[in-house]
């Protein structure tokens, strides 16, 4: 629908905000159920080996959603459509790799075997989720969690939103790349650096604990936005350079990010799991959107490189609340 109505030869803004709304809530639907599968289908430590490629996959499609379409409907342009036509055409391919997907995980799903028939009621399950719910907030961990979610990962927040202008401006400490060459810098060093981020996450929160892994990969994720500030006020435009710093960027936010997730994971654990995770994951969404409402403007206002110092900052509470919270988490 969204492809149509980007392509259609009467142009509206109605259509396109209805779909990108309704894709906004099939799209919270599907993180809901897939992190209350995993959350209740693992216990802790399967979920501290596997939080990776959870992570992983999840952020690559991220990835491949943003920088992937750019570079796709540059692709498409190359051939002759113009703008409309070539966004219409990739979503319209977006929209068949995600069908594609749905079955293959219909198929994957349905060979799992039924342990069990549910026979509860829609009364009885809101009951549950009630239940779930109060449990959550009586639970004397809450208030250690959500200062992970709002403060552990604010700084990356912070700078993720400026990224994509900071990258493709030319002028004012810009770093001058087109929309094609960022798209390919980000999905190449998204898959990598991911993939090798969660690996480092999981090996580390495994073998170290959630308590002792939470303050090292906390500071380690603040590092690369001395990276970030320093092409700001050197304004290099060596490929190489600024693909290295994305790469890094993405591997230490993907260690770092499974600490994070395996926090709320053991929070949510037990009865209810499912809907204990939502509630976290919807306080995550505004913690990690949220931002976008001042960060341009701030970026304006201070400069990039200014901008990416200010983020840094945002360590100090950070750290604080990963030291806070692992005492919660000693025996994780």
């Amino acid at each position: 629908m969204l492809a149509y109505y980007v392509g259609a030869d009467q142009f509206s803004t109605t259509p396109i905000i209805g779909c990108l709304i309704l894709l906004s809530l099939f799209a919270a639907a599907h993180d809901f159920a897939l992190d209350g599968y995993f959350v209740a289908s693992l216990d802790d430590k399967s979920r501290a080996t596997h939080s990776g490629i959870l992570n992983v996959a999840t952020k690559v499609g991220v990835v491949l959603a943003g920088p992937g379409l750019i570079w796709l409907v540059g692709r498409i342009m190359d051939y002759g459509p113009q703008t409309a036509d070539a966004w219409s055409w990739a979503l319209a391919t977006a929209g068949i790799l995600a069908l594609a997907t749905l079955v293959a995980n219909a198929w994957g799903l349905a060979a799992e075997p039924i342990t069990s028939t549910d026979t509860s009621t829609i009364r009885d399950r809101f009951r549950e989720m009630l239940a779930g719910l109060r449990s959550l907030l009586s639970d004397r961990r809450l208030l250690a969690v959500l200062a992970l979610i709002l403060f552990y990962r604010a700084s990356e927040v912070h700078m993720a939103r400026i990224i994509p202008v900071f990258a493709t401006k030319t002028t004012a400490g810009g770093l001058g790349l087109s929309n094609e060459t960022y798209a390919v810098l980000r999905m190449m060093s998204a898959v990598g650096g991911l993939a090798l981020g969660g690996v480092i996450g999981s090996l580390v929160v495994a073998r170290l604990g959630l308590a002792r892994a939470l303050l090292p990969l906390g500071i380690t994720m603040h590092l690369p936005l001395v990276a970030f500030a320093w092409l700001a006020y050197d304004g290099s435009h060596n490929l190489w350079i600024i693909g290295s710093v994305f790469i890094v960027e993405y591997i230490v936010y993907g260690a770092g990010l499974c600490a994070l997730i395996l926090a709320m994971m053991k929070l949510a654990s037990g009865p209810g799991a499912p809907v204990r995770y939502a509630a976290l994951s919807t306080f995550a969404l505004l913690a990690n959107y949220l931002p976008g409402l001042w960060a341009g403007h701030l970026a304006e206002r201070l400069g990039y490189a200014q901008y990416f110092l200010f983020a840094l900052s945002l360590a100090i509470p950070g750290i604080l609340s990963a030291w806070f919270a692992k005492r919660h988490f000693e025996d994780a």
